[in-house]
Parts: C-alpha cells; structure tokens; sequence
C-alpha cells in the first residue's frame, strides 16, 4: 500500500471518528484542528484523496464554531484556535464575527485585529496590527499561519517584510501546507527584488518537496515568469537544478511551457537552451512532441539575423502534426516572416533544404510533410488576408508579439 493511500485512510478514519464524536457533541474545535492540519499537510505532499476531507473538516469545525459564536460568554476553546481556524481556510463569517469579541486587554488582541482584518480583506488594516506582531514570539503551531499572512498582505508594500515573514512561516512548520505556500509565495518576492539566488533556491527546495502537490501548477505558472523576468540573468545551469528534481514528464511539462514562453517574449537563448533539453527528453516521441519543439525554437529566430532559415524550418512543420492553441503561433510566425523578409526571401528559402533545429527521434521517420488541409488552410488565408506592405519593422514586431502573447496558454502534454 502506498505512502499515500495510507495516509489518505488514516486520515479518513479520523474524519469519521469525529463526525461521529461531534454528532454526540463530544468532539471540540480544537481535536478537529488537529484533523484539518494532518489532512492539509497530506494534501501538501501530494495525496489528492485528501482535498475532499478537507472540505469535510472544515464543514465541522465551521459548525462546532458557530455553535460556541451562538453562547453569549466567553470563547469556550479561547482565542487562538479561533485564529488557527480563521487562517487556515475556515469560513470568514463565524470566525470574523467571534474576533469581534476579543477584548482590548487580551493577550493576543493585535493578532485577533490583524487576522479579522486580513479574512474581510482589508489588507491596511492588517499590516498595521501584524506589524505589532512579533511572529517567532507567538509559538507554535499558531504562528506559522501568522507569519505566511503577515507576508501576504504586504506583497507589493513591503517585500522585505514579506520575504522574512515567508522565510519564517516555512521554517517553523517544515514538510506542511503552510511551507508549500510559502515557497510559492516566495517565488514572486524574489522575482521582485531582482533576488536570482533566492529564486532558484526556493524554486528547487519546492521541486524536491512539494512538486506532488495538488497546487504545483500554480507553482509553475510562477516559475515560469518568473525566469522570462530575469532576462537571462538566471544561469542555465540553476534552471538545470530544478528540472534534476523532476520527473520526465513533469521536466516536459516545464520546459514545454518555458519555451513557449521564451519565444513568445523574444528570448532567443532562452527558448533554443529548453528547446534542446526538450530534444533529450522527448527522444523517440511522436511527431506532435517533435513539431512543438521545431515550433518553439524557431518563433524567436523569426526575428533575429536568421530569419531566413526559421522561415524554412517552420514551413516545414504540419499544422496537423501541432496541438490546435500552437496552430495559430505558427500562422503568427510564418506571416511575420513573410513581412520581415519580403517575397522574393521567401522564396528562396522555401527550395531551400529544412534542417530540423533539434535532434528528435521521430516514430514515422523522416521530416514532417506539409498536409493537405494545411494546404488548403494556408491557400484560403492568402485569398483572405491582404499582403503587409508600408509597415514598419518595430509597428510589425509588436503587432507579432502582442498576437502572440494574446494566444499564449498553459500547454497540456
């Protein structure tokens, strides 16, 4: 049995040990914390079995609190599993409407006023009161939650401030839910101080601990901005790191989007570096996996002093052989050429031999062969679309670029 449906079983049977304590009114908010912690850091390392326990966890702990929110005494359990609840996904209404009871002279009142702030959204608000909150000084297992929203609501006001609230929330609750946020979180503060060994550092211990987890996507989708905005700045051999710590497919999955990315934005190194190690992960793959690389190191080409020969490598790739979001770049790119290099280029780079840019197996053998609806597809854009005259080349390239970035998604492999 794996670690995970282990884990996912142990995990069930908790949930209904307390259902059936908590139908009893024997069960209190805080043993069901104690459940929605064990089932989140599951979640966190990848057991996806988990997510609906979660839901289920917070449906109880949601109703035991609005059972202690309808006594008109103190909190029963006190304020901080009131406060865990609140930070850890509970629902805003009972949690801020208990907040609201916690007197001037309590202990953990900046707190309390912090994080009723943060769950309605007033992030202003929230700064002023976290930043009376000495995080390592509240302990655990409360503070992590108060460190990663401390750092979050001064995202894009004070990025030193959420970079060392990050940095705390991960290190006092290590192999959590709370960590995996905070190193995703820590992607963009990096990216914004120009931080290039802070990224890659945090870009790595997320690949080696948490690239299972349900949210990795969104982990993605910052990385790969993330090393487009450092323009070359971040070293190849950093981004090797990274995709050392991934699967195959999932070294696919990134360097796919990456060079995609790449070329859409122009950087030409960029796109042939994840174009190449794109080539030796996906040896002997099919066509489609073949033409998408051929596409992708080309697009940026198209711009460059070797124009001529990406028009001649793109030309051969079957729009039939692509994914149809990568149909329209290929358009893009073939009528962006046209326009740089004029008629009688494209001409001659059409007799010309089509190198492929990359060494991939291809399972049928031989070049990919210019299809008949491609054909008939290319022959009907001619009689529809005008020829570019009178356009200069910068209006051309922005107009290429913007089409370009318009079109561009998430690729499935």
């Amino acid at each position: 049995m794996s670690r995970a449906v282990t884990c996912a079983l142990a995990v069930l049977a908790f949930v209904v040990a307390s259902a059936s304590a908590h139908a009893q009114g024997n069960l209190r908010p805080v043993q069901l914390l104690g459940g929605l912690q064990r089932v989140q850091d599951s979640i966190a390392r990848g057991d996806r079995s988990a997510l609906p326990l979660q839901s289920e966890m917070v449906s109880l702990l949601d109703e035991s609190f609005r059972r202690e929110l309808a006594a008109s005494g103190p909190l029963e359990e006190g304020v901080r599993p009131l406060l865990m609840f609140a930070l850890g996904g509970g629902g805003a209404t009972p949690a801020s409407r208990m907040l609201e009871r916690v007197p001037a002279d309590h202990p953990d009142y900046a707190i309390a006023q912090a994080v009723l702030a943060y769950i309605v959204g007033n992030a202003a608000k929230a700064r002023e009161f976290f930043a009376q909150v000495d995080v390592p000084a509240v302990g655990v297992p409360l503070s992590p939650y108060v460190a990663l929203a401390k750092g979050t609501v001064n995202i894009g006001e004070d990025d030193e401030e959420a970079r060392r609230s990050f940095d705390h929330a991960r290190l006092l609750a290590p192999g959590t839910l709370v960590e995996e946020v905070a190193l995703r979180r820590l992607l963009s503060i990096h990216v914004a101080r120009e931080d290039v060994r802070g990224f890659s550092l945090v870009a790595v211990q997320y690949a080696r601990r948490y690239i299972d987890s349900p949210f990795a996507a969104q982990f993605v989708s910052h990385y790969i901005p993330g090393v487009i905005a450092f323009d070359g700045a971040l070293p190849h051999s950093r981004i090797r790191d990274l995709l050392s710590a991934l699967a195959r497919d999932q070294r696919i999955g990134v360097l796919m989007r990456l060079a995609r990315s790449a070329a859409v934005a122009g950087h030409l190194e960029l796109s042939a570096f994840a174009s190449g190690e794109l080539s030796h992960d996906m040896a002997g793959n099919t066509a489609v996996s073949v033409s998408r690389v051929r596409l992708y190191q080309n697009l940026a080409a198209v711009t460059s002093s070797n124009a001529r020969q990406a028009y001649a490598n793109l030309s051969g790739i079957s729009e039939a052989d692509l994914p149809i979001e990568d149909v329209p770049l290929l358009r893009a790119a073939l009528r962006l050429a046209g326009a740089i290099l004029g008629p009688a280029a494209l001409a001659s780079a059409s007799v010309e031999p089509q190198p492929g840019p990359v060494t991939v197996g291809d399972s049928r053998g031989g070049e990919p062969k210019t299809s008949q609806a491609r054909a008939g597809r290319a022959m009907q854009d001619k009689a529809d679309k005008p020829e570019v005259s009178d356009t200069s080349y910068e209006t051309l390239l922005s107009s290429a670029r913007d089409r370009l970035k318009s079109i561009d998604k998430l690729i499935d492999e």
